[in-house]
């Protein structure tokens, strides 16, 4: 590329003509930020990992798990069980649990190295900041015969104890963790892709009810996603365009339209009142996508993990 020879006047009025001077326009590599899968460091039984960017913790690394609480626990359960009048017993009631408290007990495994503990517990540190936010990253526990769970929380207290087994490289480390989300969930997630006017089966090997993420994309107009094994169904009364889509998010309760506008006020009457009242039943679920004018990119994707309480 050439540039102009340009004339700087300086303050003194002198003007100074430089000559054209030439540059080599290369283009630079593209650097592709792949976002890092929930779990991909975990490769042996006994590890935990978490954050974004993630830190792992357990075999293989300086803090070995000692003991896990509240990961497999159904616990703190809210019973709607209220009582009867003038009647023994009570009516029967909602059971929904609280949010899921993760303590885990650490042990430092420094004996040989007693002088890197400072540095070791500088870097658990920097790695399980506290979110202001309110944010919640992933934390990912593998416990024995490879079983891999997922969990979005934060971290809520950190105790690094300055103690005698710390200054002999053993000290005992404690974290705890506090999910909003109660369910925990498996790390590979499961797609569903069904056609306008066509039935898939969806199964979530869970024990819990687990809702989705869906996509619908146009062009179709009054498009519907029924799960029949429910009974329930998300039905807009919205026409998509042939570049347009929906995205529904159900744990979320959002639905909008590419990815921007709020469509909640297009759920139809036949429809469940928000995208929260919509799930995946365990087991086995029969789902049928239907839309009137579906066009040739018409279609709905659904994307769901196996969820536990």
């Amino acid at each position: 590329a050439a540039m102009p020879a340009p004339t700087i006047v300086l303050p003194v009025n002198v003007s100074i003509t430089p000559a054209t001077i030439e540059v080599i326009a290369a283009v630079l590599p593209v650097i592709v930020d792949t976002p890092t899968l929930p779990g991909s460091l975990l490769t042996a039984d006994g590890q935990l990992e978490y954050g974004d960017p993630a830190i792992l913790l357990g075999t293989g690394s300086a803090f070995r798990i000692k003991d896990v609480r509240g990961w497999n626990s159904a616990s703190n359960i809210d019973n709607g069980n209220t009582p009867r009048q003038r009647r023994h017993g009570h009516r029967r009631g909602s059971k929904y649990a609280q949010q899921r408290i993760v303590s885990v007990e650490l042990m430092l495994d420094a004996i040989d190295d007693p002088p890197t503990v400072a540095d070791l517990y500088a870097a658990l540190e920097l790695a399980t900041p506290i979110l202001e936010d309110g944010d919640e990253v992933p934390l990912v526990i593998r416990l024995y015969n490879g079983q891999t769970r997922l969990a979005y929380g934060a971290l809520i207290e950190r105790d690094l104890p300055n103690d005698k087994d710390y200054n002999a490289g053993a000290g005992k480390v404690g974290l705890q963790f506090a999910c909003s989300d109660a369910l925990l969930y498996s790390i590979d997630a499961q797609t569903a892709v069904i056609n306008p006017n066509s039935t898939v089966h969806a199964v979530n090997a869970g024990n819990a009810r687990m809702r989705p993420l869906i996509r619908v994309s146009g062009g179709c107009t009054d498009p519907q996603v029924i799960n029949v094994t429910t009974g329930r169904r998300l039905a807009f009364g919205i026409v998509l365009a042939g570049t347009d889509f929906i995205t529904i998010d159900c744990n979320a309760g959002t639905a909008r339209l590419n990815d921007t506008t709020s469509v909640l006020a297009g759920l139809s009457a036949a429809s469940v009142p928000s995208p929260e009242a919509y799930w995946l039943a365990p087991g086995d679920n029969q789902l049928t996508f239907t839309c009137t004018a579906p066009g040739v990119g018409a279609r709905l994707d659904y994307v769901y993990r196996h969820s536990y309480l």
